[in-house]
């Protein structure tokens, strides 16, 4: 008798985000499908099986913001809930122009302009708060 996987007990799923700076701004992505609840988040997309975390955060940049980029490292990972964790790396920009995909909008935001409390997700929020702390020393989080 062979066991069998049990999709319910996997564990969480596994995300990974990029984040990085292009023309002064920290870019930023929204679904527009529920106007009435389109919150930013980062450039993220789920791990698929065999992929390297940091090989599905470019992919996500790429396909959410049409830019290339080339992770650093990891910034930190953040459980969100008890079904996802996050691994956010920080990345450079390898070229591409910011551009939104059908029915997303992406847009880079001054680290003094971040809309805080427009942000989809708790980790997300906590990724930002970590990547401008480390990267812009100066600019001031809200609490």
């Amino acid at each position: 008798m062979s066991a069998r996987p049990n999709p319910q007990s996997s564990g969480p799923r596994l995300v990974a985000a990029t984040l990085f700076v292009h023309e002064g701004g920290i870019p930023l992505v929204r679904h527009l499908a529920d106007p009435g609840d389109a919150r930013w988040g980062l450039p993220s997309a789920a791990v698929r099986g065999g992929e390297p975390p940091a090989t599905a955060g470019v992919r996500a940049a790429l396909e959410s913001t049409g830019l290339r980029v080339a992770p650093l490292g990891i910034l930190e990972a953040y459980v969100q809930g008890e079904s996802e964790v996050l691994v956010a790396y920080a990345a450079d920009v390898l070229g591409g122009e910011l551009q939104s995909e059908a029915g997303e909008e992406a847009r880079a935001f001054p680290p003094e302009e971040l809309p805080w409390g427009e942000l989809a997700f708790e980790s997300t929020r906590l990724a930002l708060r970590d990547y401008v702390r480390r990267y812009f020393p100066r600019v001031r989080i809200p609490r």
